[in-house]
């Protein structure tokens, strides 16, 4: 009879939490079960950060909301260093042992301390880019939760290798929650302003960080070889050289507003931005989580890998695309609604980036293809041909302001789109085709939804245009259902016709150079 966990010596509960052989067994249902419980946990944080908005820009300035971006787009710098990758690279590795994890933890706490030591040091600086002198103090302190995050890094790692989906979900939304009411509170019986939403970011890392170290029973001992920690840097900083050029494009947008137009016009831009990510993430951050560990494990199997990938591209594209065309055709309704009075400028914002989710949604799912298959080096080279491409566009657009910078953002994305995923499909059994066939016939409905949508807004008035908004909805889900049931790239990915299948075997001849017996 096995002994309960909390009576095993600590190396056989940490031999537990590294072992993985037992995911395999059932992979496919705990992806589905995974990606309807991270579904399920997003569309929760979704209602939260719909709450956390609708509250906070009826209690704050939008030049706090403005303030806090630029604080985030320093912060987001370093961040793109210090996590190192380790703990995605955690969760891609087929193997793993207790002196890698254990050097993985200590090297992503060090970074994170290095980083906010640097930020230190930068911020008395951070005036002459910005022109205000709140911010110095206001970086540091933001700064210095860095460490506080990187805490619980490798167990939650450790938890999504395992695919315990419902206890990363629920460490997620119970941190988000605390910070959340944390936030609400000090706005509405304090006058400390912006500093409600410094106390979110911190109860959100403290919070998140004990609760993983609580769940995963796993601890850090330690380290006997470096040099294995060390040779497995390489995937990780390739990470983090992606998210490094990542940055220029993510963040670079938030700076020249700031610049050119201060806290109040970054103000606008920033809270359009975040309320258009809310439905992006709802998309994209449940399947991730759930197929990124899917396709790590499947990664040597290339009929296997291929289907999760196009199943999971072809959820992302029909969901994105309708909420993309909802909110471009009702964001003169939706923006009132959810921000109330003097946030005009968010709308004309807000309405150009929606478009923007017909290319980037289905675009950051190229990550899973390099992720799951361990080329985080090609990743890194995509990253260099995008990040100059968006700024670029948003150089071009600054004239106009946060607006001008929006359009520059979608068009770039758009003109991105097909050489993305024909460079992330290259020498694996995904062809251009496949992908073409799944983008297409939701990308042109949202194409012909959206812009009908907006003139019924617009000649009707705040009642009506909800109704509108939510008939659109329905419309577009009963036409998305007639894809999948006549379609045959949504209903047949796992059934291939033995045409399809001939060319996956012919392309995998093509790849490995051998023949076909």
């Amino acid at each position: 009879m096995t002994p309960p966990t909390d009576r095993l010596p600590q190396a056989e509960i940490n031999r537990r939490a590294l072992d993985t052989e037992h995911v395999l067994e059932n992979l496919g249902a705990r992806t589905v079960n995974g990606s309807a419980l991270a579904l399920g946990a997003q569309l929760t944080r979704m209602v939260l950060q719909f709450v956390s908005t609708f509250i906070l820009a009826r209690l704050l300035a939008p030049a706090d909301f403005g303030l806090l971006a630029m604080a985030g787009t320093v912060t987001a710098f370093v961040g793109a260093f210090t996590d190192l990758g380790l703990q995605t690279a955690t969760v891609q590795r087929k193997d793993i042992d207790q002196n890698l994890v254990s050097g993985f933890l200590l090297v992503g706490i060090g970074v994170a301390a290095g980083m906010a030591l640097l930020l230190f040091a930068f911020a008395p600086f951070s005036v002459l880019v910005f022109d205000d002198d709140r911010l110095p103090l206001l970086l540091m302190i933001v700064a210095a939760s860095l460490p506080v995050g990187a805490l619980g890094a490798q167990h939650s790692a450790l938890l999504t290798r395992q695919m315990r989906w419902l206890t990363l979900h629920s460490i997620g939304l119970f941190s988000q929650l605390l910070g959340l009411i944390a936030a609400v509170a000090l706005a509405a019986w304090t006058d400390i302003g912006y500093w409600a939403l410094v106390v979110q970011i911190w109860v959100n890392a403290g919070v998140s960080s004990m609760l993983a170290w609580l769940m995963c029973p796993w601890r850090p001992s330690r380290i006997t070889d470096w040099g294995s920690v060390r040779a497995s840097l390489g995937f990780g900083l390739n990470l983090t050289g992606f998210a490094f050029a990542n940055y220029f494009h993510r963040q670079l947008d938030n700076v020249l507003v700031g610049w050119k137009g201060g806290a109040t016009e970054l103000g606008y831009y920033s809270r359009a931005y975040s309320l258009l990510l809310l439905p992006l993430n709802l998309v994209n951050g449940p399947l991730s989580s759930a197929l990124l560990p899917a396709l790590s494990r499947v990664q040597h199997d290339p009929v296997r890998w291929r289907e999760a990938y196009l199943t999971g591209l072809s959820a992302v594209t029909i969901v994105s695309a309708g909420i993309s065309a909802v909110l471009f055709g009702g964001s003169k309704i939706i923006i009132p609604v959810i921000f109330g009075p003097g946030w005009d400028d968010a709308q004309l914002i807000f309405s150009a980036l929606a478009p923007c989710m017909l290319a980037t949604t289905p675009m950051n799912t190229t990550a899973w293809i390099y992720m799951s298959l361990g080329r985080t080096d090609l990743l890194l080279r995509w990253a260099l041909i995008a990040s100059p491409t968006y700024a670029a566009a948003f150089v071009i657009g600054l004239p106009a302001g946060g607006f001008g910078v929006a359009v520059g953002y979608t068009i770039a994305a758009t003109l991105l789109m097909l050489p993305c995923f024909w460079m992330a499909t290259r020498r694996t059994t995904i062809s251009m085709r496949d992908v073409v066939a799944v983008l297409a016939p939701p990308t042109v409905l949202a194409i012909l939804l959206g812009p009908a949508l907006e003139q019924v807004c617009a000649r009707v008035g705040m009642g009506p245009g909800l109704v509108a908004i939510f008939v659109a909805g329905v419309l577009y889900a009963a036409a998305s259902v007639m894809m999948i049931v006549w379609l045959p790239q949504y209903g047949g990915l796992k059934t291939m016709s033995s045409k399809t299948l001939s060319r996956v075997q012919h392309k995998l001849v093509a790849l490995r150079g051998g023949s076909q017996h």
